[in-house]
């Protein structure tokens, strides 16, 4: 799903990137997602002076802070696959690769994690607390089959807000809408809503 839409100061696009799942022609797939995404927003910059919001499901959580349990997440699907798509889908080592590049591509920078550091990395704890509002998908309990989904009580930041380097004087805030094991804030859905705000462009001479 792709939705471009042209503001008076800003371009925001809105995507559904393929999961890259476990297979050869999933794989592939996503790779050329990912290629074609980055020349897309090299040719936008050339065919615009006009900055760009990037808002939707990446489906990639580009570190281990954005992981509520790293380890768990990184050791999944380890064979019979190749180094680069290793581990869980949305946090491979490939489709880490390819989030820099998009960012480099796009002259973009990660707006939630602008406004929400990571914890350092001595903290007594490493990851966010599953808890609270950091993790924009979550993992199902699987009730109506009347057992324990494996993904339950886990989490993911998959779904982002990505800005031109440019509009970082205008960030005001950024925040995921949802929260806990049981998924508040999520109306139904994995996923929860992400919340950008932007302040008014300011008018040439004005204050």
């Amino acid at each position: 799903r792709i939705i471009l839409m042209e503001f008076e100061s800003i371009w925001l696009l809105h995507t559904y990137t393929p999961n890259n799942g476990k297979s050869d022609k999933s794989f592939k797939r996503r790779e050329d997602w990912e290629s074609k995404l980055q020349l897309f927003l090299q040719e936008l910059q050339k065919f615009s002076s006009k900055s760009l919001v990037y808002m939707g499901d990446l489906n990639i959580a580009p570190n281990d802070v954005d992981l509520s349990d790293p380890d768990w997440f990184r050791n999944a699907h380890q064979e019979p696959l190749d180094e680069r798509n290793r581990g869980q889908p949305g946090c491979t080592p490939g489709e880490r690769q390819n989030f820099q590049e998009l960012l480099k591509a796009g002259n973009l920078f990660d707006a939630f994690r602008k406004k929400n550091p990571a914890p350092p990395t001595d903290s007594k704890s490493p990851v966010p607390d599953i808890k609270g509002p950091y993790y924009s998908w979550r993992g199902n309990d699987s009730a109506q089959y009347g057992v324990t989904g494996r993904f339950f009580g886990k989490g993911m930041r998959i779904d982002h807000a990505l800005i031109s380097e440019e509009l970082n004087p205008r960030l005001e805030e950024c925040k995921l809408l949802g929260h806990g094991v049981d998924r508040i804030g999520f109306m139904g859905s994995d996923h929860c809503p992400i919340f950008l705000r932007l302040s008014e462009q300011q008018k040439e001479g004005g204050n």
